[in-house]
């Protein structure tokens, strides 16, 4: 009987052992197929949106601008571990054509100049990792250090009133982080230019080739006159969170109204002293931190990285809600504020601005997915869900519709319809988790 029993015992544990093994092949499988079919899926996504875009001469004026915005995050998904390599092979042939056919000064727009060289310079901070490094690479890289040597120092620029002359970016952003008082007070706001000028210095120095080109004391300058007018100009609170210059935008004329939680046509203004900059700005500091701290050493690094975090607790405390449905929505302004921005802005038209929580959409396509971490995770799962539902889009998502001339796959309504917003959900999904830590 005893024998019996344990037999039974026997075939029981073996009947779970066996059960167990299905169970865990079949999580695999599962798994397999659904990594698969991410893939599948993303690639499907990418030949209708990135690569018919990536033919084009994305660095001319119509499009440098929306297009080193928007291919920032496939760029970082093809030099993923999950990225193929094939996707690589298409932003090195993007950059081979960008410098056969363009010169150093592109665009006499100087903003859309230092925000598609940031792309390059991120593409070559990637590239040089992977040791997918070549002829061409080592082109661009040169041309970046001129284009960051002649901005830096010697591009004549005048401050917003055109009172004050500097010879280049260094004096001006030494200067506005060191006054204290100015009239406007956004003149001595640090602008994008500016910002993307020193993140694109950081990552040169990251890649670590400066000295074999003879301009390593020309970074290390930029390097060090960066973290000191950062460090003015940054504020840490009680709480461990940062933000840079608050209140210096309060009395802009696309900030005065932030105090209006309503969009209407007989709106007065209401100025919120400490406001902070709007999130459709905002959204550039996560890419732009890990630069600096990835190309700093140091107490410069320490800086950065707490600068980081404290963005980072920021963007979760004050910027970042969810509805009792579970949609995520963004405060319009840093602070915490949800009021009205942008106004009658030029291209908005008459009565026209963001209301509370219209620009949510840059949750999709702008780089707050660079602060990483599993609380973003959810984040996107539930943009997937929202994107893949048969309700409308909410009309936060898309925004105001500027006037401004835009191309066609990137227009602010087709890029909902057309493949690219849920291209940069599913990559988000597939990389949030990963982006946790600086790398140098």
């Amino acid at each position: 009987m005893t024998n019996l029993i344990r037999a039974q015992e026997v075939g029981k544990k073996r009947w779970f052992d066996f059960l167990c093994f299905y169970v865990c092949i079949a999580v695999l499988l599962t798994g397999c197929a659904s990594s698969s079919n991410s893939a599948d899926k993303i690639e499907k996504l990418w030949n209708k949106t990135v690569t018919p875009l990536m033919l084009e001469q994305v660095w001319k004026s119509d499009l440098s601008y929306d297009a080193a915005n928007v291919l920032m995050l496939p760029l970082h998904y093809a030099f993923s571990d999950v990225g193929p390599i094939k996707y690589r092979q298409q932003f090195r042939d993007l950059m081979e054509r960008h410098l056969q056919e363009s010169t150093l000064l592109f665009d006499a727009n100087t903003l859309r100049v230092s925000q598609f060289s940031y792309l390059i310079s991120q593409y070559l901070v990637l590239a040089k990792r992977a040791e997918y490094w070549g002829d061409t690479e080592r082109q661009l890289y040169s041309r970046l250090l001129t284009l960051v040597e002649f901005f830096w120092f010697y591009r004549i620029r005048y401050d917003v009133t055109f009172k004050y002359k500097f010879a280049g970016l260094a004096q001006r952003v030494d200067w506005k982080t060191r006054v204290t008082d100015t009239t406007p007070a956004h003149n001595r706001a640090v602008v994008d230019e500016e910002w993307f000028i020193m993140a694109i210095a950081a990552d040169l120095v990251n890649i670590g080739l400066a000295d074999e080109f003879g301009k390593g004391e020309v970074l290390s300058k930029v390097s060090i006159s960066a973290c000191q007018a950062i460090r003015k100009a940054g504020h840490f609170y009680k709480d461990g969170t940062w933000r840079f210059q608050p209140g210096v935008w309060s009395t802009h004329p696309d900030f005065i109204y932030a105090g209006n939680r309503d969009l209407n046509p007989d709106m007065q203004e209401s100025v919120v002293k400490d406001v902070g900059i709007d999130t459709g700005h905002a959204h550039r500091f996560p890419l732009w931190l890990r630069s600096l701290a990835a190309g700093s050493s140091g107490d410069c690094q320490v800086f950065y990285l707490d600068a980081f975090s404290g963005f980072r607790k920021q963007f979760f405390n004050s910027v970042l809600v969810e509805t009792a449905l579970g949609t995520p929505f963004l405060n319009n302004f840093l602070d915490g504020t949800n009021g009205v921005y942008r106004y009658q802005y030029s291209t908005l038209g008459k009565s026209q601005g963001y209301w509370p929580y219209s620009m949510s959409g840059f949750l999709v396509h702008g780089w707050y997915v660079f602060l990483g971490g599993e609380e973003l995770d959810s984040v996107y799962s539930a943009l997937d869900s929202l994107l893949s539902s048969v309700s409308p889009l909410p009309a936060e998502f898309v925004g105001p519709i500027s006037s401004r001339p835009r191309y066609s796959l990137l227009s602010q309504e087709d890029y909902w319809r057309n493949g690219f917003a849920d291209l940069h959900i599913t990559l988000a999904q597939q990389m949030v988790v990963q982006l946790t830590g600086v790398e140098g």
